[in-house]
């Protein structure tokens, strides 16, 4: 999958971090662990990119972190 700042811009992303993604990558990018790593080192917000991902893909992605937000939120009422 490739970002770019068009497909950000289409689904609505706040211009600061549209202004910014095309700062740290101006041609766009692949889907990979070392452009998250990059974005999220640059503070762009990367979590929402699993909304774009095909079903199959999606399904993986939330069955992997639902232990994560088991523990992040078991304290709250």
């Amino acid at each position: 999958m490739r970002i770019t700042a068009k497909l950000l811009e289409a689904h609505d992303a706040c211009e600061s971090q549209v202004v910014l993604f095309r700062k740290t990558f101006p041609r766009g990018t692949k889907v990979t662990l070392a452009a998250i790593a990059k974005a999220r080192k640059v503070g762009l917000s990367v979590e929402w990119i699993a909304e774009l991902l095909p079903p199959p893909a999606r399904k993986a992605y939330n069955e992997a972190i639902a232990p994560a937000l088991v523990e992040a939120f078991k304290d709250t009422p």
